[in-house]
């Protein structure tokens, strides 16, 4: 999974300078594979999930469109994170106090934000779960999203 996230980051980040110069095929095929990568991602993730949470059929079907909902929520948020890493990339040879300011005050709104989220939701996946297991899943949830977030900033350097 480590190899797949950095591929995704890596060319989410490239993919803007690198298609001056691709014909529309090459293009295509690019965002078809870093589709690819997201989707297998969210399979993945979803996988370690269902593996690790031992819920009765009936806590699955309720389970399941609450998880994708947030999911949803939690992509918005990515996304979030992602356009701050490319707006910090192409600032970072001449990144300016006000500028790494700005980064760092949205970095700080999209944390809150995603608390937020993970707030909101905890009421909804207690509708459908017992607390226990809702807690193992919150859990779950901050492994895979600390390990996720240890491998992107191995891949961001440190501000000049």
């Amino acid at each position: 999974m480590k190899a797949i996230f950095r591929i995704l980051v890596l060319s989410l980040l490239v993919a803007p300078m690198s298609l001056v110069a691709q014909t529309s095929d090459e293009i295509q095929l690019g965002r078809e594979i870093v589709d690819t990568q997201k989707k297998m991602m969210v399979m993945q993730k979803k996988m370690v999930v269902l593996q690790n949470m031992d819920m009765t059929s009936a806590e699955k079907t309720a389970f399941w469109p609450v998880y994708d909902s947030y999911q949803k929520e939690l992509n918005k948020l990515d996304q979030r994170t992602l356009k701050l890493i490319k707006d910090y990339a192409r600032n970072y040879e001449q990144l300016t106090d006000d500028k790494a300011h700005q980064l760092i005050s949205e970095f700080l709104d999209v944390e809150q934000a995603r608390i937020e989220e993970k707030k909101n939701y905890l009421k909804k996946f207690e509708k459908v779960l017992p607390k226990k297991k809702v807690a193992r899943y919150y859990q779950i949830e901050n492994k895979l999203e600390a390990k996720a977030s240890l491998e992107l900033s191995q891949e961001i350097p440190l501000m000049k």
